[in-house]
């Protein structure tokens, strides 16, 4: 054991002194000898020890063009292309031969995944010296080659070995092209030739290593991966290389080994990154392949394999804005990349952007010979955009082409049935199954669907029946079986059903959510929760489960803050994925926590900063919040993200509105009605905006064209009403809430027709209407709680305190507590106090419900208590004045004249606050 650590000792020792002998070498005053070193180390392949000294002599001397070319030529043969592509550049500045500089900066360009800015920058570029240019010209070819241009990577090469007979790199083009066409044999027999003149060209090798894996010679390849790391142990592309290859035969340990030992020589570099991406890709870790993919961008952002495969990364992330961004500029530089497009396309038609990926997928119809998936792709694009009929033209062909492709014949199908011709579909379906044979169920599945929707649940029975003889292992036809007995009320044997799928797989969702549904049917909603739960403990990480677990406590009784842990778990266990942390803004908005669902929004939209989906919910967070000018902002680059978005266009207008930009929200709702004619929503608020802005006939139009379109419904007509009423047209406004109500029976339109009638001073009638209403329907809280509101604002407190009380019958409601506890304390109600502590514990976020309890607590005499609440109240509401006035009395009670004061200073500064003259009288007392 001593000798041993006498041994590690001395040679700690030895390199101690290695490294001080280079160090001494570094310090030299002498460039010429440094570099006269570096190139003895460039001569050995020792590329770390080359860079050390050339970077030593631009320590001292910056300006030295052999030196900055020299450290480029070092830094490509080591592995960072992007670093030496900055090197050569200056060398170029500083006036080194462009001879020799060109060909490397070519190469280190293309080095970088980049051969579009290879070919724009270098293809008519002219050298002097013969094998510079054919050099040169060879690497042009081999970007040609990257970007799928065949024809002219070939007349690249060619030129190349015209220039100068003997380029390596030129006749290693033509082998590659020799590859793609399938001669292996000619491919081989040139490779053989460059190594016989050249046995230390790494580059030949790797070539070679191609050449036995289109053999499938795995001996041949290893030997030849082996000779190449004899040759240039750190060689990284050598390593890349053994890396890809494992991946693509599925060895994913061996590839991670491999890694490894990549990483050691270079742990940052970027093409680990990118291999660490592409390894996590193919083992569906896609949270970890994004991380790695963004740190192999960051150093090359127009790396064209990082670009590509990060879009494809994001889609399976959902991040289909930020999908569609990679592959973007993935297409902007391999426009002719077929791979690339399609997969623009599919993030197109993922994120709902049908015209955007009509568009992208126009080159793919010029192809001369598309592949079946190519034609399929283009179906769904059409299908997506509407034209069922090119679509299903698409399909065909896709079928025709491929006869035995069970997946373009079900795709084919569906179409046939999306046009209408159900038979016809059905018929292809079933060509598909029988295509199919035992592998891929598709075409059952589509077929048991359609039989389903068709309520034809025998033959629906019978293609459930096929997926299970094809998939006898799998959970779905249990699921599906269940569905279809449910849909026939068949409780008892949808239990079973979805009971055998679980079985199969404990942890299936679909048919444990099944099971859970059928819980709450049965009004059991804690065996639904329990299910869920214990699915949960199972698999930690499901989120869909958190989900559903979360949705589930929330609409069974659960108080926001015992949901919005559940939600912070799903993010925790899932920081990538979307719908928790929407799930988690949407709780926070919902709750009236306006600034923390701001501050999860925010998260959001730093995480996905270029998603439409994503930033709308994020707009609508900055809305709910008072930040106006900011959703503006953000509804507009949604809207530039998705411009065929209705929805989109309606919440622009909606914060456009809120800032009394009449014009433009009427523009944008406009808009959106272009888009979708029928968007009562739509409709609805471009009413308001006309209304507001005393365009009166123009609000009427769009409520004549709502009673068009649904002439069976009652909102056109109570649009109208509100039109009317809104003009003063009372009479009128009565007649059109009538016609509303005679279409539906909805306390709204009784409730607007009540206040019209009060206007026209017809106060019997419209105590019959509400006595007649409540009589018809006696748990109606909405009537009630209006008419308690109407003896609030009247001053009629008994008379509110007991519409309230009937209200409340039927279920607690935060709001009308606190209203009721305000009309109890007015009349000195000694319960008063235990009714407001009663909705502030069902909304103790609430700033209205706080400030109630907080007052009635202050005239009980509670004043700490009072104070703690009411600036918990103003924390949450920070522009209610009439909070921060009730703050200022809390304040006076408890003592502080100073902290009042503040507050109502601040207050009397506005006076358009309409308890002014309070403010004033009260500062008076101070």
């Amino acid at each position: 054991m001593n000798f041993s650590r006498r041994t590690g000792m001395s040679l700690l020792v030895a390199g101690l002194i290695s490294a001080s002998a280079v160090l001494h070498g570094c310090s030299s005053d002498n460039p010429e000898k440094l570099i006269a070193s570096a190139q003895e180390f460039l001569a050995k392949r020792d590329y770390k020890s080359a860079s050390i000294q050339l970077r030593n002599v631009l320590q001292k001397h910056p300006d030295s063009g052999v030196a900055r070319f020299l450290l480029g030529r070092t830094l490509i043969r080591s592995g960072d292309p992007v670093t030496a592509e900055k090197e050569l550049r200056r060398a170029l500045e500083l006036k080194y031969a462009a001879d020799d500089v060109q060909p490397l900066l070519a190469l280190a360009i293309l080095s970088q995944g980049q051969a579009k800015r290879v070919v724009d920058e270098f293809s008519a570029t002219t050298l002097g010296n013969p094998e510079r240019a054919a050099e040169l010209k060879a690497t042009v070819g081999n970007a040609y080659l990257l970007l799928g241009k065949g024809q002219e990577a070939q007349e690249a090469f060619d030129a190349a070995l015209k220039i100068h007979a003997d380029s390596p790199t030129a006749d290693l083009g033509l082998a590659r092209l020799r590859l793609i066409a399938k001669d292996v044999d000619g491919a081989s027999e040139i490779v053989d030739r460059v190594i016989a003149k050249h046995p230390d060209l790494g580059e030949a090798y790797l070539t070679k290593t191609a050449i036995y894996s289109a053999r499938s010679d795995e001996e041949g390849l290893n030997a030849t991966y082996r000779k190449l790391l004899e040759l240039e142990p750190d060689n990284l592309r050598a390593h890349y290389a053994l890396v890809t290859s494992a991946i693509g035969k599925g060895k994913l340990d061996e590839a991670q080994g491999m890694l490894d030992r990549m990483r050691k020589i270079a742990p940052n570099h970027p093409f680990v990154q990118f291999l660490s991406g592409l390894l996590d890709y193919q083992k569906k870790n896609f949270a970890s392949a994004n991380d790695f993919l963004q740190k192999a961008l960051a150093a090359m952002p127009n790396h064209l394999p990082s670009l590509t495969l990060a879009g494809a990364v994001n889609i399976e992330l959902k991040s289909y804005g930020l999908a569609s961004q990679n592959l973007e500029k993935a297409i902007g530089i391999a426009p002719d990349s077929p791979y690339v497009r399609q997969l623009l396309v599919r993030a197109y038609l993922m994120d709902s952007r049908p015209s955007r990926a009509l568009e992208a997928a126009g080159p793919l119809l010029k192809t001369t010979n598309p592949t079946p998936a190519m034609l399929s792709l283009i179906g769904e694009t059409y299908l997506a955009s509407g034209d069922v009929a090119k679509a299903s033209e698409f399909f065909e062909r896709a079928s025709k082409q491929d006869p035995k492709n069970a997946a373009a014949l079900a795709k084919f199908g569906m179409s046939r049935i999306a046009g209408g011709d159900a038979e016809e579909g059905m018929r292809i379906l079933e060509k598909a199954s029988d295509a199919a044979g035992d592998t891929l169920p598709q075409a059952d599945i589509a077929l048991a669907v359609t039989h389903l929707q068709r309520k034809e649940y025998a033959k629906a029975m019978d293609a459930i029946a096929e997926v299970e003889r094809k998939r006898p292992k799998s959970p779905l036809p249990g699921n599906l079986r269940g569905i279809v007995l449910l849909a026939q009320n068949d409780i008892k044997g949808a239990r079973a059903a979805f009971e055998q799928s679980v079985s199969i797989d404990p942890r299936y969702f679909p048919s444990i959510s099944n099971l859970a549904r059928l819980d709450l049917m049965e009004k059991n909603p804690q065996a639904a929760i329990a299910r869920i739960e214990a699915l949960i403990a199972q698999d930690p990480k499901n989120s869909q489960a958190m989900l559903a677990l979360a949705q589930l406590k929330a609409n069974n009784g659960s108080k926001p803050e015992e949901v919005r842990p559940i939600l912070e778990k799903a993010i925790a266990a899932n920081p990538a994925e979307r719908e928790p942390r929407v799930a988690l803004v949407r709780l926070l908005g919902s709750t009236g926590e306006a600034s923390k669902a701001l501050e999860a929004a925010t998260e959001l939209e730093r995480l996905f900063p270029s998603d439409p989906q994503m930033l709308e919910v994020v707009g609508t967070a900055q809305f709910l919040a008072g930040e106006t000018n900011r959703a503006i902002q953000t509804f507009n680059q949604v809207v530039a993200l998705r411009p065929e978005s209705p929805v989109a266009l309606f919440r622009l207008g909606e914060a456009q509105a809120a800032t009394r930009n009449l014009d433009a929200a009427a523009e944008s709702f406009k808009k959106a009605l272009q888009l979708k004619p029928d968007y009562p929503e739509a409709q609805n608020e471009l009413v308001k905006v006309y209304v507001v802005a005393q365009r009166i006939p123009e609000a009427l139009a769009v409520a004549k064209q709502m009673q068009k379109q649904s002439p069976k419904a009652a909102l056109g007509y109570g649009t109208e009403g509100d039109v009317l009423g809104a003009a003063r047209k009372w009479s009128e406004a009565a007649t059109a809430y009538r016609e509303a109500l005679k279409r539906e029976r909805l306390p709204g339109y009784t409730i607007r027709l009540h206040v019209v009638l009060l206007r026209q001073n017809l106060n019997a009638e419209a105590d019959k209407l509400a006595s007649d209403w409540l009589g018809d329907n006696p748990k109606d809280v909405l009537l009630r709680n209006y008419l308690a509101e109407r003896a609030l604002a009247e001053k009629e407190y008994p008379k509110a305190i007991e519409l309230y009380r009937a209200a409340l019958q039927y279920g607690n409601n935060a709001l009308m507590l606190n209203n009721m506890a305000w009309a109890m304390g007015q009349t000195k109600d000694p319960k008063a106090l235990e009714t407001a502590e009663k909705a502030y514990k069902l909304a103790p976020e609430q700033p209205t419900v706080i400030d109630t309890y907080a007052m009635l607590l202050l005239a009980s005499g509670d004043s700490k208590r009072a104070l703690e609440l009411q600036r918990a109240a103003v924390a949450k509401a920070p522009q209610s004045m009439e909070l921060r006035l009730n703050l200022a009395k809390t304040l006076i009670a408890a003592g502080d004249k100073a902290g009042a004061k503040r507050e109502l200073e601040a207050l009397s500064a506005s006076e358009k606050f309409k308890r002014h003259d309070e403010v004033v009288a009260l500062l008076k007392t101070l």
